[in-house]
């Protein structure tokens, strides 16, 4: 299977240290929260000879028997990391008796020395200051699958991000796609919307749309999930997407 570039995206905000102070300090973008079937669809995707149902009936006896022995003492390497369980709370030399209150088993995760050196050298991009409005982390074609590249016209479009529900009486309030070359507009029908999140929103992509890049933008004047804001704001991806 074809190993896909990867990258990250870091945020900027604020160290309030002092007045004067120009110093920020970064976050990474989490750009999607994936299930276990979200990750079995991913390796489907990518042309597995394994059936779905096979790849998720081993993946469940994996956990299972790893669990198991992490509640056994053991330690277990799994995917980029190695598991163990450890503890935090003290003890009194005269009545050396567990306290729940006191004592605490805790998972402890450390990374193989393999992934901390893909670590080192992920791409990493600057998105700048962290914004108050609206934010599209990635796009997801679910026709082709693919994040972050193509749509398909026609087709189910996934976004994922910040505070982009679709809310408010603004006529620009919206999804539009806008045809670079030619600067055609589409405007997307936001009255029924597959999903309408602050954190995904799903969209269908007009079936006519030319081939060629676009600028995906999303509108809106939600701010959270008790106000709206005067004024609407925008957010684009990173990337604009194409239409093959």
């Amino acid at each position: 299977m074809k190993t896909p570039s990867s990258s990250l995206v870091i945020e900027l905000y604020d160290l309030k240290v002092s007045p004067k102070s120009k110093k920020q300090f970064g976050r990474v973008v989490t750009t999607q929260t994936l299930s276990e079937d979200d990750i079995i669809r991913r390796i489907a995707e990518r042309g597995c000879e394994l059936h779905p149902s096979t790849i998720k009936a081993a993946l469940e006896l994996y956990r299972e028997m790893a669990e198991e022995q992490l509640l056994n003492g053991a330690s277990v390497t799994m995917g980029p990391a190695i598991f163990k369980l450890g503890m935090y709370g003290t003890f009194n030399k005269d009545e050396r008796k567990w306290d729940p209150e006191v004592h605490k088993i805790e998972l402890q995760v450390t990374p193989l020395a393999s992934f901390s050196r893909k670590l080192e050298n992920v791409p990493v991009v600057i998105r700048g200051g962290a914004q108050v409005g609206p934010c599209i982390n990635t796009f997801h074609d679910q026709i082709t699958g693919t994040t972050n590249g193509c749509i398909t016209p026609g087709g189910a479009v996934t976004l994922e991000g910040k505070r982009m529900k679709i809310a408010g009486n603004h006529e620009s309030n919206g999804i539009e796609l806008i045809h670079i070359e030619t600067g055609t507009a589409w405007r997307v029908s936001t009255n029924t919307l597959p999903a309408n999140y602050p954190q995904k929103v799903i969209f269908l992509a007009p079936a006519d749309l030319l081939p060629g890049e676009y600028l995906l933008k999303l509108t809106t004047q939600y701010s959270n999930s008790s106000t709206l804001v005067t004024g609407p704001r925008t957010a684009m991806p990173l990337v604009n997407p194409i239409v093959s």
